[in-house]
């Protein structure tokens, strides 16, 4: 499984939520390619709670459960990652998954 690209790309508009988010995100990706999924998870997780409700109206909802997802596999908890994988295809289609091994 290969990681996607850590600059963070938004086809939407930026307020003060989205860029907390895109901090958490790039954090998590820090720590991800240091090999310490678990802080990348505590990270990713943080984002998620970050996103206004109901968060399946917002296109940050499906990049991170998707890092959600990268984290449980790498961890190797790989049932956990495809129910999070599910949920961000359900959030974000199969675009989602573009560029992903």
């Amino acid at each position: 499984m290969t990681r996607r690209d850590t600059e963070v790309c938004w086809a939407i508009e930026d307020g003060p939520w989205q860029h907390q988010i895109r901090n958490k995100l790039a954090d998590g990706e820090i720590c991800f390619n240091d090999d310490d999924f678990e802080g990348a998870l505590a990270y990713y997780r943080e984002a998620f709670k970050l996103i206004p409700k109901p968060v399946q109206d917002h296109g940050e909802s499906t990049q991170v459960i998707a890092a959600i997802a990268d984290c449980l596999y790498a961890i190797g908890d790989a049932k956990k990652a495809a129910t999070e994988l599910v949920c961000a295809y359900i959030n974000g289609g199969f675009e989602v998954f573009d560029g992903e091994d």
